[in-house]
């Protein structure tokens, strides 16, 4: 544990990790206040996905921290395979906004709050291993391997926000419930003009642009940065 600490401080990721977690901290407690006072457990939903936001950030920091002793080939496309099935849980939370209405068991600004918190966790924790990937892979190959990495990335973790939030499919299906899963996606890509496939390239193509968006805005910043130091 104390080695593991001491690589953190050396690679400049034991600050982001304490406040990742503090966030975290900060979400579940406001749920847990919100439980305890109303003896509810409506947002319980909230952990769950929280959780799988967290896999592919512990995913990414894995490559990021070990990249030297990751030399077998098989592991790291694992890694990598597992980390883009789970990537989409990250944003995934922004959708849980539509659970949001007046409850009046307690202030609806409360309820706003706690929702909030948890999607500005899942957008930071997604973001943020797909920085460290994306450098990663610059790293590896060159600059346009590394955009054409986030491109397909943001692509694909759209279409799993619409997999997830409307089709109600999740990252286990891939295993659990392949053929409903393959069958899903066949039938879009088979019968491209039909209104469920439009309605998922709609669905796909908003949420792709709003995402790189807030990623490019997230670089340019991180870039300001570090060139005025």
């Amino acid at each position: 544990m104390y080695q593991l600490w001491q690589l953190l401080q050396r690679k400049n990721r034991l600050a982001i990790l304490l406040v990742l977690a503090l966030s975290s901290v900060f979400s579940l407690a406001v749920l847990g206040v919100r439980m305890v006072y109303t003896g509810e457990i409506t947002f319980r939903f909230l952990v769950w996905n929280l959780f799988l936001a967290w896999i592919p950030y512990f995913i990414s920091l894995t490559i990021y921290l070990w990249d030297e002793r990751l030399k077998s080939g098989l592991i790291l496309g694992l890694l990598l395979s597992t980390w883009l099935l789970f990537f989409p849980n990250s944003p995934y939370i922004v959708t849980d906004l539509l659970h949001f209405r007046p409850r009046y068991v307690v202030p609806t600004w409360y309820d706003l709050i706690l929702i909030y918190s948890f999607a500005w966790n899942g957008i930071w924790l997604g973001f943020l291993s797909l920085v460290d990937l994306h450098n990663w892979v610059k790293k590896r190959f060159n600059e346009w391997i590394g955009w054409l990495f986030v491109l397909i990335s943001l692509s694909l973790g759209s279409f799993g926000i619409y997999l997830g939030r409307y089709e109600r499919f999740n990252s286990w299906d891939v295993v659990t419930n392949p053929l409903a899963l393959t069958r899903e996606v066949l039938e879009k890509l088979l019968h491209p003009f039909s209104s469920a496939a439009v309605g998922a390239a709609s669905i796909t193509l908003l949420f792709s642009a709003f995402l790189l968006i807030t990623y490019l805005t997230l670089r340019v910043a991180i870039a300001s940065m570090q060139s005025e130091k």
